[in-house]
């Protein structure tokens, strides 16, 4: 009995502490710090922009899909104009007939006709009016004492100032209508290769702008959270500005905290 009572306070004391080691491990193993993030996407625009429309708020859940925001790009809207304004020109001027160039060439010639006499005829009163002028000075040598050699010069130089402006306005005139008249040729042309050419470069031009302008209008490409929003409806916004942030739903990253 004596050896007994040592043996059974022994076992006592073992199992005394394998309860307290295993109540010890089990609380510590309980006591686990960490942090969890969620990834974040950024939403901005390579080009200067104006907001047209937020639809989402801050803290709004949104599914894949979901419209964002909308853009605007003036200079998008004005280069999509000027390009449709002249694709529409070269589509009506291609169906034209060819009555009606050869009505609009027969114009351009008479307006051409009326534009080189009335020119020839103010370019002749000012040629007469020179030759009097040195007829006067060459007669009159009381005049020339008088006034001067140099005030004679200065009022022929002033009157050939103008035939010479008048003869440069001709040879512009005459560029334009050879112009003019190139264009209306190469339309009486039943093929039209010029005109196709360019009605194509334009179709494909105005393709990739319009394709530009889609892109315009955000949309998530994923589901969460909208995180921050920094903009308003009408502001405009300078290129890679943060316009709003998304947070997916679920973590993507834990980071946990063992001590010692």
């Amino acid at each position: 009995m004596k050896r007994a009572k040592p043996l059974f306070l022994f076992w006592l004391l073992a199992i005394g502490v394998i309860v307290y080691m295993t109540l010890t491990y089990e609380s510590e193993s309980a006591d686990l710090y960490g942090i969890a993030e969620t990834k974040e996407i950024v939403v901005n625009w390579e080009h200067a922009v104006d907001i047209k429309k937020i639809h989402v708020v801050e803290g709004q859940e949104i599914k894949s899909g979901d419209r964002l925001v909308e853009l605007d790009s003036p200079d998008l809207s004005l280069k999509i104009s000027q390009i449709t304004h002249r694709h529409n020109e070269l589509k009506v001027q291609r169906g034209m007939n060819a009555a009606e160039i050869r009505a609009k060439l027969r114009q351009l010639q008479a307006e051409k006709s009326v534009k080189l006499v009335d020119l020839s005829y103010r370019v002749q009163n000012l040629s007469r009016q020179l030759k009097f002028n040195k007829e006067m000075a060459a007669g009159l040598k009381s005049l020339e004492k008088s006034w001067g050699k140099s005030k004679n010069e200065k009022s022929k130089s002033s009157i050939q100032m103008k035939i010479d402006s008048l003869e440069e306005e001709k040879k512009l005139y005459l560029k334009q209508v050879k112009i003019q008249a190139e264009t209306l040729n190469i339309l009486l042309n039943p093929n039209h290769s010029a005109s196709k050419i360019q009605v194509a470069q334009l179709d494909s031009e105005l393709k990739l702008l319009l394709k530009e302008k889609e892109k315009l209008a955000i949309f998530a490409t994923q589901a969460g959270v909208i995180g921050s929003v920094f903009v308003k409806s009408g502001e405009k916004v300078a290129p890679f500005t943060p316009i709003l942030t998304l947070h997916s739903k679920n973590p993507s990253y834990v980071k946990g905290y063992i001590h010692e």
